[in-house]
């Protein structure tokens, strides 16, 4: 028998094409909608993440560790503590804060919780809860990674001579350049030996090199000139901003008498002072040199006994408070036979006094037992 022609498909092949299509679309839509509800929580949970980082940063970022009725506005360590909480307006949802803290004296630390609550798109409850401590440890003490250590370090920083500035930039043939501006707009580039810690090269402006033989003498120059006289405290932490026209030169008496201009960079808290000194060799073969470092653009007091607030003095960070000879290291009032860079030479500008009052230089806070603050009188030594 002759087979039949088939001329099309059949009206119920064609409907249940359609079914298993519907069907198929259903699910995607599913998918789709699951996709982008998980999504929208995703963004949501990192935005209360980054919330309850804040926080806990906010807490981290105290200044001292308890109120001062001279400093109003230090964010204190005292001050962490259990807070009420509150709303914060995210790009698509409300969340409350909530912050606790729980001191932990044994341990001389605080744990810190932070939960971030909100609803979601489906009204449903959602929380990030992030934990942490912070260490009962006064924040000055930060400054003391910049602190040169006594010894002999087994691993030099850089691999190079521990005088050298750290943002000297490694070069070849085992040399470290560093390069910055001056007040007046001009650059200037030194050149160490990573070896030595000696300036091998001075290039000012920093196209025009000179070899050097040259050791290092650095530092910073900090600012206490309230009209108060100057606290434990405030050589600790100098409040007061840059003065603009201050220099430092180094007065040199050997191997012969010169006048040796310091390069300085002024910036934000301090003034930073690099002097490239000019030195000889002796009959022990050594480099070395003598003076004494002073700072310039200051109407200076007469003596120690003027109370004048319109002048200055200038105090030394050292380790003794009298003139008695020190090592050179210890920045003594006169610098004598120096073989080797020295850095950390630092200084504290204050006010003469306040027009009957005379000022002393401040002596170390014995309750801060690992920074010491100890100055001493430099301009006018006495």
């Amino acid at each position: 028998m002759a087979r039949q022609r088939q001329l099309g498909i059949s009206l119920v092949e064609a409907l249940v094409a359609l079914a298993v299509m519907a069907f198929g679309l259903v699910a995607y839509v599913g998918v789709q909608s699951a996709l982008r509800a998980n999504g929208d929580i995703a963004r949501q949970r990192a935005e209360a993440t980054r919330i309850a980082q804040e926080a806990i940063e906010s807490w981290r970022a105290f200044t001292a560790m308890h109120a001062d009725p001279d400093h109003p506005e230090f964010v204190t360590y005292d001050a962490v503590a259990t807070q009420p909480s509150e709303t914060v307006e995210g790009l698509n949802a409300t969340y409350t804060v909530a912050r606790f803290v729980l001191d932990d004296a044994p341990l001389n630390a605080k744990t810190l919780v932070v939960d971030v609550d909100w609803r979601d798109r489906n009204d449903e409850p959602q929380r990030v809860r992030l934990a942490t401590a912070i260490a009962a440890v006064p924040p000055e003490l930060a400054g003391t990674l910049s602190v040169r250590g006594a010894g002999n370090p087994g691993r030099l920083p850089a691999g190079r001579h521990p005088a050298i500035p750290l943002d000297a930039v490694p070069i070849e043939g085992g040399r470290s350049r560093l390069q910055f501006e001056q007040p007046d707009g001009g650059t200037v580039a030194l050149v160490f030996n990573d070896l030595t810690g000696a300036i091998t090269t001075v290039c000012s402006p920093a196209s025009v090199c000179t070899a050097v033989d040259a050791l290092l003498l650095a530092g910073h120059v900090r600012y206490a000139t309230t009209s108060t006289a100057p606290t434990a405290a405030d050589a600790e932490v100098p409040p007061s901003p840059v003065d603009p026209l201050v220099g430092v030169t180094l007065q040199r008496t050997a191997p012969s008498a010169r006048t040796v201009t310091c390069f300085v960079q002024r910036r934000t808290t301090d003034l930073r002072y690099l002097c490239a000194v000019p030195v000889a060799t002796e009959g022990d073969g050594a480099l070395r040199w003598s003076g004494r470092s002073q700072l310039t653009g200051l109407p200076l007091a007469a003596n120690r006994d003027d109370a004048s607030a319109a002048r200055y003095r200038v105090c030394r960070y050292t380790t003794q408070r009298s003139h008695e000879t020190l090592p050179n290291d210890q920045h003594p009032l006169d610098y004598s036979n120096v073989t080797a860079p020295l850095a950390n030479q630092n200084f504290l500008v204050i006010r003469a006094g306040d027009g009957t009052l005379a000022f002393d230089c401040p002596d170390d806070d014995p309750a801060t037992e690992f920074v010491n603050g100890r100055t001493w009188h430099h301009q006018p030594p006495n």
